[in-house]
């Protein structure tokens, strides 16, 4: 037997199981400071004029811990996903709704993995999270595009399965 990959091997997975560990040769693309972080747990993205939810639906900002906590289902069918996005009056907007893919790829983080967000901005999404978009795949129309815990992108049937994490974005107008 090899022993001496056990170790670094086994680094590897602990770093993966928390919080995004920047890899050296990788560009950091999402950086927090990209982000204004509200106490009403939500994000702007400086870059994008968008705001963020920083949970992940099925979870609320507590602004004591800075952290989310479950209040429900956090996987969710896709059709389930755009009526709670249309519903949602979080933070005191009415007008979220789901991210189309380009939107939600904008906050993927190449340097980091497992998951490929930077866990400040987003505390909820952990390493094995698949988020949706509001963006069917062009040659079937049942199928949606996702962005999984490493950034990849796929499109997956919206009709199975036990569905996905969300995340609600918004447009915001910027301060002149």
């Amino acid at each position: 037997m090899n022993l001496k990959w056990i170790a670094p091997v086994a680094l590897m997975v602990s770093a993966a199981a928390g919080a995004c560990e920047y890899q050296e040769n990788l560009e950091a693309t999402a950086t927090a400071n990209r982000f204004t972080l509200n106490a009403d747990g939500t994000a702007v993205d400086n870059m994008t004029n968008l705001m963020w939810t920083r949970c992940t639906l099925g979870k609320e900002w507590d602004n004591t811990t800075s952290d989310c906590v479950k209040v429900g289902d956090v996987h969710h069918k896709w059709f389930e996903a755009l009526e709670s996005a249309e519903a949602s009056t979080y933070a005191g907007y009415s007008d979220w709704r789901l991210p189309n893919i380009k939107e939600l790829v904008s906050i993927v983080e190449v340097g980091c993995s497992r998951p490929a967000v930077n866990t400040t901005v987003f505390p909820s999404i952990h390493e094995k999270a698949k988020l949706w978009s509001s963006t069917p795949a062009q040659y079937y129309q049942s199928l949606i595009w996702q962005v999984d815990n490493i950034g990849d992108i796929g499109a997956v049937n919206r009709n199975n399965g036990p569905g996905s994490r969300v995340l609600f974005v918004r447009e915001v107008v910027p301060v002149q």
